[in-house]
């Protein structure tokens, strides 16, 4: 046998990079993008491990798809994988998604503007974003009224009562036209839709008003708190046992006449007022003894639900408490005239309008503003006193002036020209106050 030629060289025998060479131009290194120990391969595998998961979940699970539908079609790159995105971006992103796809055809910003379900809707995108800009001057709406108009005269003494001021103290008072449509609209309860509109609730008027009266829907519906739902009907928060349901929490103040004392203190009477329409009786939260059923509003129409929906959208807009509101907006209405069926008119807005002014600038309350439009409150929501013990002073009102001589509400006709009337103590209060 031949021995091999001494001419084969050793590195022409078989190695394992020469049966297996490796392609150079299709390798990553430890710890890239794409390398299996990288940050995709990590994110696949969460995706993938929540992908089977679900596979294995009850029909009551909330699926990937459903809360982050539009993560399996992300992109994962270079950009998109170190690009820092900020959590306001993302939960807009994620809300948006759901929400395009209720609107339909209907663009997504007038979709939100016409919507009015929630305490926190209609949002007109475009007026939020006037606001915003305004804010950062620190300067408002009917301010920006008087810089642009050609009849700025008619903003001065003797031309209050011109038509241009009127439209722009109308226009001034910052309510986004969703807001200020909804306001105006007194025909809203009367229309077979109302429910569904404004609560969200489908069914025939009677369904959805049994409905919408459990108050943990209507809280659901509104995005109000519990103790919201108690500032809103100005009843206290804790059941004492009254078959009537929950207790209000008005008072009156002590120093009304016995004889101006005509009416109870009542809800009706102030710190709902509105929404009871001013009458008896007022709405109130029972609890059914049927322990299958939760707590209930009663004494409720579609006309009270109306009022409801109004004056939640108000306070959001206004962002005073529910009593303030509710003095706000009786007094102006009073002011106009209104007596019974009290509505929303122009000249309501635009008392709004001022007070908004005069509470920017001059920080004037929502009692001192319906004084200014008619009577000083004489009752009194919580623990807060009645502004007119508030205006006596803490002394006058807790009776422990002894030193002094307490005025006297009796009634009768206050003369400055008698000795009682020229005396230090009352010509002090009078003047004071």
């Amino acid at each position: 046998m031949a021995l091999p030629s001494a001419s084969l060289e050793k590195s022409s025998s078989p190695t394992y990079a020469s049966l297996f060479p490796e392609n150079l131009a299709h390798t990553t290194s430890s710890g890239a993008l794409d390398s299996n120990d990288g940050p995709l391969a990590y994110l696949i595998h969460l995706y993938q491990r929540a992908i089977k998961l679900e596979i294995m979940a009850d029909s009551k699970a909330i699926k990937l798809g459903v809360r982050r539908p539009a993560l399996g079609d992300l992109l994962l790159d270079e950009d998109s994988t170190c690009q820092t995105v900020s959590a306001l971006k993302l939960v807009i992103e994620i809300l948006a998604h759901p929400a395009k796809i209720l609107a339909g055809s209907t663009p997504l910003p007038e979709a939100i503007a016409a919507s009015g379900s929630h305490v926190t809707l209609p949002f007109h995108l475009a007026f939020q974003q006037v606001r915003a800009v305004l804010e950062q001057k620190n300067t408002t709406l009917f301010d920006v009224h008087k810089l642009a108009s050609y009849d700025y005269p008619n903003f001065c003494y003797q031309n209050f009562r011109q038509k241009d001021l009127r439209a722009a103290m109308l226009s001034g008072s910052g309510l986004d036209p969703a807001l200020h449509t909804l306001l105006l609209d007194n025909e809203t309860a009367a229309k077979t839709d109302f429910f569904k509109t404004a609560y969200g609730v489908a069914g025939s008027a009677t369904e959805a008003l049994v409905a919408i009266s459990d108050v943990a829907l209507f809280r659901h519906q509104t995005g109000l708190s519990e103790q919201d739902l108690y500032d809103l009907l100005a009843l206290k928060s804790t059941d004492d046992g009254r078959q009537t349901g929950f207790s209000t929490t008005v008072k009156r103040s002590q120093h009304l006449p016995a004889a101006s004392q005509t009416e109870v203190a009542a809800s009706q009477v102030y710190g709902a007022s509105f929404i009871n329409n001013a009458s008896s009786p007022a709405i109130t939260i029972t609890v059914p003894a049927e322990s299958s059923s939760g707590p209930q509003l009663t004494n409720v129409s579609a006309s009270h639900f109306d009022r409801l929906h109004k004056l939640i959208h108000l306070h959001h807009f206004l962002g005073l408490p529910f009593a303030d509101v509710d003095t706000l907006v009786m007094s102006a209405l009073r002011a106009e005239g209104q007596t019974k069926d009290f509505h929303f008119t122009a000249n309501t807005l635009r008392a709004i309008s001022v007070f908004r002014y005069l509470h920017r600038d001059f920080k004037v309350s929502a009692w001192q503003f319906a004084t200014m439009l008619g009577a000083l409150p004489v009752y009194s929501v919580g623990q807060a006193l009645p502004a007119l013990d508030t205006v006596l002073g803490a002394q006058a009102a807790n009776g422990n002036d002894s030193n002094q001589t307490r005025v006297i509400f009796d009634d009768a006709e206050f003369d400055l020209d008698t000795d009682a009337g020229q005396t230090r103590p009352r010509w002090r209060k009078c003047a004071t106050h």
